[in-house]
């Protein structure tokens, strides 16, 4: 039985299946188990991805019916030029992305494929959690869940290990295995994950990715144990106790880091222009907005968490990711906006910034 929620957020095309329970936002299909051997038809990714000759100024090419096509009857898209192909889906014709000609494609089934060579702890098979195309299949992933137990921090904050199995189809992403936390659901939490992820391994799409990809098989079966470093020091952090002085000494450490300069110039005893003025007055709006996080959210306050350096770290991602303004491109909306901040923006930054002071102050 599959339980139908909000699709919004995708493009008309993609589809997302997630395992037992909806994600935040309601995106994708609810379904209560899902082999590997089921994902593509569930997700609509059973679709196989080309590469065709590229065209020296297509956009000067008339809109016709009449548009040349090749042998397989796709439709061309300019005069041919050296070194340039695109990548098109053979089951639309769709162009996914403009490509050289040492581009070696990645199937979708090669990678649900790969999903025979990942392992939970002590050799157990693996579920797939979430599934699903991005960006109108220009990005098909599997998230398997690699352990039956998560890390639970008095019984109300869990970490769960999975693996992010992930091929792009543009020319611009790479075939990538990521061991991570993130319940991946959407384009965000793909990006977050791979960029949060210690041990991943990324393989672009050449020649040598056959070769890789052998490499690749044997570094799945380790990805149990990488979970298991992550695991620790989240334990860690979550063990360390924070006073009102050594959280803003944390907060504060953060803010420098993410804008390149010393505590110090942000927080300047006594300014004396006002530039520096300003500057205070900023570096302390953002600490009371992650002061005020850790102490209002629910994911900062459960029980065994709370007050502690793992619950700052929450708060600065917390309020990354949902608070403030973020400055929009273009007519971008805020939520185009707000998405390309995590994924390439301030966003990431900053939380990769929290990530290593936290880590940082865990030194003896």
């Amino acid at each position: 039985m599959t339980q139908n929620v909000n699709r919004d957020g995708l493009a008309p095309s993609d589809s997302l299946v997630l395992r037992a329970r909806p994600a935040y936002h309601g995106i994708g299909t609810v379904v209560e188990e899902l082999a590997p051997e089921e994902v593509l038809p569930a997700t609509n990714a059973d679709y196989t991805v080309r590469t065709v000759p590229g065209w020296a100024d297509f956009r000067e090419l008339p809109q016709t019916e009449t548009r040349p096509r090749d042998a397989a009857g796709l439709p061309l898209l300019g005069a041919p030029a050296d070194g340039h192909r695109y990548a098109i889906r053979t089951d639309t014709g769709e162009t996914l992305g403009a490509v050289t000609d040492v581009y070696h494609t990645f199937q979708n089934r090669e990678l649900v494929e790969l999903t025979r060579d990942v392992r939970g702890p002590g050799g157990d098979p693996v579920t797939v959690e979430t599934a699903g195309t991005l960006g109108g299949g220009r990005t098909f992933f599997l998230l398997l869940r690699t352990g039956a137990a998560g890390i639970g921090f008095g019984g109300a904050d869990e970490l769960t290990a999975y693996t992010l199995l992930s091929t792009s189809h543009d020319g611009k992403g790479a075939l990538v295995a990521a061991p991570t936390a993130v319940r991946v659901v959407c384009r965000n939490f793909h990006e977050t994950a791979i960029r949060g992820s210690k041990g991943r391994m990324t393989i672009r799409h050449t020649a040598a990715l056959p070769r890789r990809v052998e490499l690749l098989r044997s570094a799945l079966a380790g990805h149990a144990e990488t979970f298991r470093t992550y695991r620790e020091t989240a334990s860690r952090l979550a063990l360390r106790p924070l006073t009102a002085r050594t959280l803003g000494e944390y907060f504060a450490e953060v803010l420098a880091a993410v804008r390149g300069r010393s505590v110090a110039e942000l927080f300047p005893g006594r300014p004396s222009t006002a530039a520096e003025e300003r500057t205070l007055q900023a570096s302390r709006d953002t600490l009371t907005a992650w002061t005020r996080r850790m102490e209002e959210s629910p994911g900062c306050r459960v029980a065994g968490i709370g007050g502690t350096l793992w619950a700052a770290l929450n708060a600065v991602t917390e309020e990354s990711d949902h608070g403030g303004r973020i400055r929009r491109v273009g007519g971008e909306d805020e939520s185009s906006a707000r998405l390309r901040s995590r994924m390439t923006g301030s966003g990431a930054r900053v939380k990769a910034a929290a990530h290593a002071v936290a880590v940082a102050r865990l030194a003896p």
